[in-house]
């Protein structure tokens, strides 16, 4: 199986490692991509586990697998990462499906070291809109060139 993250890569050889704790994720980016699969796989312990121990103090992994039920995650894009700065940094697009709606969350995120864990704090928002109707013959939006009948929309 390919790993969502959209690396190219295998599930196993990529994000797998880091949801099994058999490794933890030292670059914003991978850290980045691991949470973005865990969604897709909702694996919300794992995205719980990699917030900041502040904001987990006002998470439960309920609240985070309610509020993305609705959602089927089809594309990782990451336009930017800097690892250099503190915090670190990643601009992303993660695209979902509600239905046969396509959306778009850009966020820059930003994360920090804590008891020597990557950890993700927070992210300003960039867009949070509808791009639009996929329909059942289009091509679907996850990349694989299919139509959208014979993939994410199954």
């Amino acid at each position: 199986m390919l790993c969502p993250c959209g690396s190219g890569g295998s599930y196993t050889d990529c994000c797998s490692i880091f949801h099994n704790k058999d490794k933890s994720a030292v670059q914003a980016e991978k850290l980045m991509r691991s949470r973005y699969s865990a969604y897709v796989l909702k694996n919300y312990d794992y995205v719980l586990q990699t917030y900041g121990a502040k904001q987990q103090l006002n998470l439960s992994v309920e609240e985070l697998a309610h509020s993305a039920q609705e959602q089927k995650w089809v594309k990782l894009i990451i336009h930017h990462s800097d690892e250099n700065s503190i915090p670190a940094t990643v601009e992303f697009s993660a695209y979902f499906l509600i239905g046969n709606t396509l959306h778009e969350f850009k966020e820059h995120s930003r994360f920090q070291q804590e008891q020597g864990q990557l950890k993700y704090i927070d992210g300003d928002i960039l867009i949070n809109d509808k791009i639009g109707t996929i329909s059942r013959n289009d091509v679907c939006p996850c990349g694989s060139n299919k139509k959208f009948k014979k993939c994410c929309a199954n």
